[in-house]
């Protein structure tokens, strides 16, 4: 009997349960695709999200944007008085503009600029010299 048990082919690893690994490992495999498959799909759709949320900012900026651009597109048209007279022609040409007129102090002016004066804070030049007191000795 010795004689056989060592002629008799090796035990397998798994005692006789081989065809069952198999079919668990392929099972497992299976699993594992199907489960990248799934994260993948919703990384698809997630990007998908956030392509039509910046789809939509542009688009809502292009529609103020366009809306800007209508309402700026407004043609200037004087009166007929103002058609006969130059003056009044500019002054409704300005207020359609919005550009300030001279009254209103909108731009700087002659002898408006930055100076070097007292009231602009100077750098005490001449102008802003001030006699110095003799110092109580």
């Amino acid at each position: 009997t010795a004689k056989l048990w060592l002629r008799s082919p090796k035990m397998e690893q798994n005692g006789g349960l081989e065809g069952y690994v198999k079919v668990r490992r392929a099972e497992n495999e299976d699993r594992k695709w199907a489960r990248k498959n799934r994260q993948w799909v919703v990384k698809e759709v997630e990007a998908k999200k956030v392509e039509d949320e910046v789809a939509s900012k542009k688009q809502k900026l292009y529609d103020v944007a366009e809306a800007a651009k209508k309402a700026a597109a407004a043609k200037f048209k004087p009166t007929a008085a103002a058609l006969m007279d130059p003056k009044a022609y500019f002054s409704q040409w300005q207020q359609f503009s919005g550009a300030p007129s001279a009254g209103q102090g909108g731009g700087a002016g002659k002898g408006r600029g930055k100076g070097k004066g007292i009231v602009s804070g100077g750098s005490g030049g001449p102008v802003n010299a001030a006699p110095a007191a003799a110092a109580p000795a």
